[in-house]
């Protein structure tokens, strides 16, 4: 039996190292196993964009051009947002005619940040009084539709014409303050009494004074910061 002792010895050590192998988990060995093979690997979640507000800077410059707006042709606005979605403000510019502005009320009934630079943008509803001076003649277009020259259509106009500014437009606001607003809108005349009407010295039917023109269209573009 002598002979044979050092068979026996390796055969144990071999027996009890397969046991243990056994016993060992895959992970163990730094392997995968075929339930984290197969599951998919998801991507880090998008960080959250911190919401801001208008009243963050509740100041707001804008100088503004367009048609038939609060400040007329051109001008500048100063508005102050007592809340994220109200602001209150006036403008000043011109006609083309002379001075024309007054006080208007912004309301932003949806507010979104968006972006990494957190970029506030809002639908916006502006209701404004502006009074200034109104002269109206038939345009060129619609002197065409009628077949008539510009000059043979009464000419309308007033020195204090009192206009309700209705208008939509979109807005944005960076983070630094640099603001950018764009839409359109309507005039209405308010004080239609106070227009006077000098008809055309041609003879046709267009060359009489009728009702004075009641509803204007607005278009506008404006650059600004807030603060």
């Amino acid at each position: 039996m002598r002979g044979y002792g050092p068979l026996l010895v390796a055969l144990g050590l071999w027996t009890t190292r397969a046991a243990a192998a056994d016993e060992q988990q895959p992970g163990d060995w730094g392997g995968v196993s075929a339930e984290e093979e197969t599951e998919p690997i998801k991507p880090p979640a998008e960080p959250e964009v911190e919401p801001r507000s208008f009243s963050d800077r509740p100041g707001h410059v804008m100088l503004q051009v367009g048609a038939g707006t609060l400040v007329g042709l051109l001008g500048v606005t100063v508005g102050y947002s007592v809340h994220d979605r109200l602001e209150l403000g006036a403008g000043f510019g011109t006609n083309g005619l002379g001075s024309m502005g007054g006080p208007y009320v912004r309301v932003r009934p949806a507010v979104t940040t968006r972006g990494r630079n957190r970029t506030l943008h809002a639908f916006a509803i502006d209701l404004g009084l502006s009074v200034g001076k109104l002269s109206y003649q038939q345009n060129v277009g619609a002197g065409a539709l009628g077949h008539t020259r510009t000059d043979e259509w009464p000419h309308y106009h007033s020195d204090l014409a009192l206009f309700l500014q209705t208008e939509f437009s979109w807005e944005m606001v960076k983070l630094g303050g640099f603001s950018m607003r764009g839409g359109g809108g309507l005039s209405t005349l308010l004080n239609r009494g106070s227009i006077e009407c000098d008809p055309s010295l041609a003879d046709t039917a267009a060359a009489g004074c009728g009702n004075p023109p009641s509803f204007f269209p607005v278009l506008l573009f404006a650059l600004g910061t807030a603060f």
